[in-house]
């Protein structure tokens, strides 16, 4: 689909929550060392890259502490990014945050359990 692998890379959490690891790893291994957004398209449908792209690395990247899945998340996140031009500035800084809570060593105290999935958004797109 728009010439990537959208389909494998979509696919990835539920070949990891069926236990199918065997399938999972060689997916995530391809994804990996090939898949990349450099030249995605203008005409991509932001709705699907963000639902199936980026929602399939980022649930695989959870689930199987894969961060080079991660990587890729917040790679194909920068380039979505030009789509929010109202929020870059807020997207931008909510993520340099996040990453200064990390290097303080924590997510902080209780109660915090909804910032923590938010920091995972913002770590792919920050």
């Amino acid at each position: 689909w728009a010439g990537y692998a959208v389909t494998l890379v979509d696919s990835l959490d539920s070949l990891y929550l069926m236990g199918m690891y065997e399938e999972f790893n060689e997916a995530a291994d391809w994804a990996e060392r090939h898949l990349s957004f450099i030249d995605l398209p203008l005409s991509a449908s932001v709705f699907e890259i963000t639902i199936r792209a980026l929602g399939g690395l980022l649930s695989a990247a959870h689930m199987s502490n894969r961060p080079l899945l991660l990587q890729r998340a917040k790679e194909l996140g920068d380039r979505l990014l030009v789509a929010f031009p109202r929020y870059q500035h807020a997207l931008q800084r909510a993520g340099r945050e996040n990453s200064l809570r990390e290097k303080k060593g924590g997510e902080g105290g209780g109660g915090e359990e909804g910032r923590t999935d938010v920091g995972v958004g913002f770590r792919a797109t920050g």
